[in-house]
């Protein structure tokens, strides 16, 4: 969960596997968004991921329509790799 002044505002989670982590991140509440508080969050979860679980890769996916996003990804490293079609997941929560 992501709390900001002590308010939940979004959630983050990964899954590892050899290695490898896949990520994802979402600000649910829209007043939020655009602060720099997901990008901050992102970082974190980053770092903890290459320096504490020592993770060589770390991969997300986006939605080819969310340009905000891959801006976000893109400004702290992320590189563009392709395009999944059909690749549709039903998000639960926020």
């Amino acid at each position: 969960m992501i709390i900001y002044k002590q308010k939940p505002v979004g959630e983050m989670n990964y899954r590892c596997h050899d290695l490898k982590a896949e990520i994802g991140i979402k600000i649910c509440e829209a007043e939020y968004q655009n602060q720099g508080i997901g990008r901050n969050a992102l970082k974190g979860l980053i770092s903890y991921l290459f320096d504490e679980l020592k993770m060589k890769t770390v991969v997300l996916d986006t939605n080819l329509k969310n340009k905000r996003a891959q801006h976000v990804y893109e400004s702290i490293g992320f590189l563009s790799t392709g395009i999944r079609y059909q690749a549709f997941k039903k998000s639960i929560g926020c």
